[in-house]
């Protein structure tokens, strides 16, 4: 293993230029595998390569025809048809009458937004419903769990003069066990209590904002951060009888130290303690505030890092400390931006420029999932973009689209997908550490209008298969230089928390890429494992033509 530099840019406020390592790790000697010809191998699956960026296999002898080629990591999704159940039979009919009426789905329930609490998720429906659901073991089932109704609680008598359907925010604090509904004019509260939820009303204004624009609502402690357009950011501190404190509002000068028109779409919680609250304008760029929760909650904006220069923001999510998910729409236009947080400074590690229409951000350790309407977009973050590989175009509609991705990426496909949430150890009731079904198959649990979607899915690894259904090849052997480079590995961790570099390293860890070098050969074998030597059998098939022909001479 050693290390090597190469020269990279990194633009942000982490110098101009900065530089990528290159981490690699070369096996000396030759892997060899038998190969039985009419059968697929398959063969070196990397399962320590967690972020595998790809793999590449070189033929040395290019007079022979490839018998092996490289299958890159991927994420599997099962099927949405099996997966997903009804909740609503689907009603909405376009054709009948007043079916474009704004107030058609207080009538016709479809379901709007849903929430992780600790019972299990709650969602909340047009016709102003909570369904209460938990998940439990359930061996028999495909993805080894299931999700049972509790309760349904309507709190239609407390929105009487609603005129039209509004997809409200849902808010949970688990500190004082109590659920929030909020709409633009009316706040509603829900005390849960084991599996119970008990609702009231808690503010007929809403939240205090004179726009009544609402972006989307951050929890941390017993804190709630509120977007709010043109008129900055509100935080409210949760009370124990369910009402809700304004404490602080936060206007240009508080966000930026200066006075400016403010767009303020959305903020994000993050740091291991939840102690950062980044703000995201949607022309300024993002600013950082550190958080302090002692007496009372201290709000210090972090002058160090400055304002990361991104216009054009919706949405924006935190990912481990290290990176920053910004995602931009300009018109019809949508681009995700990477931007790396080191030492308390910042950097662009890539931009992703879109082809379809997305409108949140949802994050896993493996991948982040972009949520659409129906197509929604799997991508790998991490990867810096000078280390991405040349796209192999295997039609004209792929050149198209993935060079709009700039890195091959894939999709999975619900229709009219709401909300989601990723399986996590804080799932249901009880100690999910215990359930007995196969925890490294984790799965997405959603809502689309009308079914609650139960969704497996597994993490395929990068590996190397071979196959040959030639007899000719039997004898015969292949050898292969097998490249792997991904953004995580042991050599990297090692460098990481080598003593030199947590005092003097001035380099990034996105910056550095792992590479894997291997020397593969391939022999081809017949069905009962032995090797025949092709020059012999070329030898004695040639002799045996010669003899036909001297024999045919003989007996004329």
């Amino acid at each position: 293993m050693f290390l090597s530099f190469l020269i990279c840019l990194a633009h942000g406020r982490l110098n101009q230029t900065g530089e990528g390592a290159l981490i690699k790790d070369v096996l000396k000697e030759p892997i060899t595998y038998n190969l039985i010809v009419g059968e697929r191998l398959k063969l070196r699956t990397y399962t320590l390569a967690e972020y595998a960026i790809d793999v590449s296999l070189k033929h040395e002898d290019e007079r022979n025809i490839d018998i092996c080629w490289p299958v890159q990591q991927k994420v599997v999704f099962g099927d949405y048809d099996k997966m997903s159940r009804v909740i609503y039979e689907p009603e909405y009919k376009p054709s009948e009458e007043h079916s474009t009426d704004p107030s058609y789905f207080l009538s016709k329930p479809i379901m709007l937004n849903m929430i992780h609490i600790i019972q299990g998720i709650v969602v909340v429906t047009s016709d102003h419903q909570l369904l209460l659901f938990q998940v439990v073991e359930d061996k028999f089932q495909a993805t080894g769990f299931a999700t049972i109704s509790l309760q349904n609680v309507s709190f239609a008598d407390l929105r009487p003069y609603a005129t039209n359907f509004e997809t409200p925010h849902l808010v949970y604090s688990p500190l004082t066990n109590y659920l929030y509904v909020i709409y633009k004019d009316q706040v509603i509260g829900g005390h849960i209590e084991q599996n119970n939820i008990t609702v009231r009303n808690i503010s007929n204004q809403g939240l205090e904002n004179d726009k009544n624009y609402i972006g989307n609502i951050q929890i941390s402690s017993t804190f709630m951060f509120v977007p709010l357009g043109s008129e900055g950011l509100d935080i409210y501190e949760f009370q124990f009888d369910g009402s809700l404190k304004l404490i602080k509002s936060l206007g240009s000068y508080d966000l930026f130290n200066k006075t400016a028109d403010l767009q303020i779409v959305d903020a994000a919680i993050g740091g291991k303690r939840q102690n950062y609250l980044y703000v995201l304008d949607h022309n300024l760029g993002v600013v950082k505030f550190n958080l302090s929760y002692q007496d009372s909650l201290q709000v210090v904006r972090d002058d160090d890092l400055g304002v990361i220069d991104v216009s054009y923001g919706i949405q924006i999510k935190e990912h481990n400390e290290e990176f920053l998910l910004i995602l931009c729409d300009k018109g019809v236009i949508q681009y995700l931006y990477e931007i790396g947080l080191w030492r308390n400074d910042w950097f662009r590690v890539k931009v992703h420029h879109l082809n379809g229409r997305y409108f949140d951000i949802d994050i896993t350790n493996e991948f982040t999932i972009l949520r659409g309407v129906d197509e929604h977009r799997i991508i790998i973050t991490g990867i810096y973009e000078e280390f991405e590989p040349d796209i192999t175009y295997q039609s004209s509609d792929d050149v198209y689209k993935e060079q709009a991705n700039s890195f091959q990426e894939q999709y999975v496909f619900i229709p009219r997908l709401q909300s989601l949430e990723f399986y996590n150890h804080g799932f249901g009731m009880g100690d999910p550490l215990a359930w007995h079904f196969n925890l490294s198959h984790p799965f997405l649990l959603g809502i689309t209008n009308h079914r609650l979607v139960e969704l497996p899915y597994i993490i395929e690894h990068p590996y190397v298969a071979c196959e040959t259904k030639s007899k000719r090849a039997i004898g015969r052997q292949w050898n292969y230089k097998l490249i792997l480079n991904s953004t995580s590995c042991a050599e990297k961790s090692a460098v990481l928390n080598a003593e030199d570099f947590t005092k003097k390293g001035n380099l990034p860890p996105q910056l550095m890429m792992c590479q894997i070098q291997e020397q593969l050969n391939i022999n081809v074998i017949s069905g009962d494992g032995v090797v025949y030597d092709t020059s012999e059998l070329v030898s004695i098939i040639v002799g045996l033509i010669v003899l036909l022909k001297q024999n045919r001479q003989f007996n004329y």
